[in-house]
């Protein structure tokens, strides 16, 4: 993290928006300095700023994960679910062993009880990276809230195999 990312990260948004700023003028479609712009606009409540920010981030770096991941975190915010799980997706594919852009996917569609899908998807991604420990803990946790607690805790088995210090869940 650099200095600007302190800025941030300690509540200076309108210093650190202002680097951002002139990043952006030396060099128009810099997707990080959009994408920074966008985290201090949320961080200082301006959701609509935040969202204009994160979407030109995705415009000019479409492999920006984070970016796909915080315009869809707004967009599920604004109840367009689909927006959301589209901007997932294209997380996904822009960071396809990222067990957050799966997590924030999966969260989506089981808070919009679709949890069918939240299980097929989780259960493709472990069969396409069986050896991702993030990958093998979603899919226990989905079928944990899915009260499918025989293969939650047969996924959990597997994933502890992964991480033999991971603590054994609590289920149901």
């Amino acid at each position: 993290a650099g200095p600007l990312d302190e800025q941030v990260r300690a509540g200076e948004h309108d210093a650190a928006a202002d680097a951002f700023q002139k990043a952006l003028a030396l060099q128009p479609d810099y997707a990080t300095a959009r994408y920074h712009l966008g985290l201090a606009r949320a961080q200082q409540g301006d959701r609509k700023g935040a969202q204009e920010y994160f979407a030109k981030a995705t415009e000019a770096d479409a492999s920006s994960a984070p970016a796909h991941m915080a315009l869809g975190r707004l967009r599920a915010l604004d109840n367009d679910v689909e927006g959301a799980l589209r901007e997932f997706d294209e997380a996904i594919k822009a960071d396809p062993k990222s067990a957050r852009a799966a997590y924030v996917k999966v969260d989506a569609l089981v808070r919009q009880k679709r949890t069918g899908e939240a299980i097929q998807f989780a259960e493709s991604i472990v069969k396409a990276e069986p050896s991702n420990f993030g990958f093998r803990s979603l899919l226990a946790s989905v079928y944990a809230r899915d009260r499918q607690f025989e293969k939650a805790r047969q996924a959990y088995q597997e994933a502890a195999k992964l991480a033999p210090k991971a603590p054994e869940p609590q289920l149901g």
